[in-house]
């Protein structure tokens, strides 16, 4: 009689639905948390990217740079320097005698002067950005696919936890594809 008694007393079991999202145990919703948080770093170092990229005239992939770079006896290796002014005349305004000339520019040379820098420091910027987050948003973006497969997998009852496991997993695909693309990895390596 007890066993029938705490049955009746117990409510129906509720049916799962896409709102049990926000019913979430506090141990389900740190993996959840942690799964946004690196795919948000993962759009932020893709974005960045992009935008240097940009700036330094699209350098990446570079794999024709590099190329070119060997066939003309360089090592193939990504260089990039500080660019300011007293480098840029050292490099380029020079005397009948090689060395650098102090004269004052003509303003065609002031805009070449002023172009190259900024392009220079784009490129140096872009490859600073790549060696150290490109290279590890390799490990993060594995890490943040794997881990959302496997919890978007475990959740097949609950359509909204499911869908909102995969979405760090399409960030980290997305992101993964444009790093494959760019290639971040070779970009970093001397």
């Amino acid at each position: 009689m007890l066993h029938l008694r705490s049955r009746i007393a117990r409510p129906p079991p509720r049916p799962l639905n896409g709102f049990t999202l926000f019913r979430m145990r506090h141990s389900q919703l740190v993996p959840l948390a942690l799964l946004y948080v690196a795919s948000a770093w993962l759009v932020f170092v893709a974005v960045r990217i992009e935008i240097l990229n940009a700036r330094s005239g699209y350098f990446l992939p570079n794999t024709a740079t590099m190329a070119e770079s060997k066939r003309h006896g360089g090592s193939g290796a990504w260089r990039a320097v500080w660019m300011d002014e007293q480098r840029w005349r050292s490099w380029y305004v020079r005397d009948e005698n090689g060395q650098p000339d102090p004269r004052p520019l003509t303003a065609a040379e002031e805009l070449q002067m002023r172009r190259d820098i900024e392009k220079q420091n784009a490129n140096y910027r872009l490859r600073s950005f790549v060696t150290v987050f490109g290279t590890l948003q390799y490990p993060i973006l594995f890490v943040t696919a794997a881990i959302g497969t496997k919890l978007a997998l475990s959740e097949r009852r609950r359509k909204l936890a499911m869908v909102a496991y995969w979405l760090p997993v399409a960030v980290a695909v997305l992101a993964g594809g444009l790093a494959f693309y760019r290639g971040y990895f070779t970009s970093g390596i001397d």
